[in-house]
């Protein structure tokens, strides 16, 4: 009974692991990689730095009139994040909207969404590896934690920034 509450316990931390990565990293990371069709067109009225909490700058947004791809005029404001330059007003930048906000292809941002999604994946792939090693072992020890979790954690951190520098690269050369 206590292996098949901790092996559901560790697939429901998993699952819940992958589905906050995706809600949190996931759209924004494929949005900024240029992974699919471009949405619309953002035609820039001005742009502006962006500070973090300390007043360091962050990067640069711009704010335009968003145009869908195939419609006859613009539809709404939006913010363009992350820019990858001040651009002059007028200048249209094809993006990819993700969360509300639209992104245009990005390697600093698909690294910045990446490593944020590499570190969530490692947190949450630890806990499950050793709520399987518990559940395999039938019960709850620390010494089986070490083999069982360094390995997907050693997965994780070794392929996605494998991924990353892939698309990141795909995205740079475009």
């Amino acid at each position: 009974m206590f292996s098949a509450v901790v092996l559901l316990v560790g697939v429901a931390v998993l699952a819940g692991t992958f589905w906050l990565v995706w809600c949190l990293a996931g759209v924004r990371l494929v949005a900024a990689a240029g992974i699919g069709p471009v949405d619309g067109v953002v035609a820039v009225s001005r742009c502006y730095g962006t500070t973090d909490l300390e007043g360091n700058a962050t990067g640069i947004d711009c704010q335009g009139w968003y145009t869908p791809a195939g419609a006859a005029r613009a539809e709404r404001t939006i913010t363009l994040s992350d820019a990858k330059k001040s651009y002059p007003t007028g200048h249209e930048v094809g993006v990819r909207l993700a969360a509300g906000r639209a992104f245009e292809d990005s390697p600093s941002t698909v690294f910045e969404y990446g490593i944020f999604a590499v570190i969530l994946l490692a947190m949450g792939g630890a806990l499950a590896g050793w709520l399987f090693s518990s559940a395999w072992r039938g019960e709850a020890g620390a010494d089986g934690f070490m083999v069982f979790c360094l390995a997907p954690l050693a997965a994780v951190v070794g392929a996605v920034p494998v991924l990353l520098v892939v698309v990141g690269l795909r995205a740079l050369f475009r």
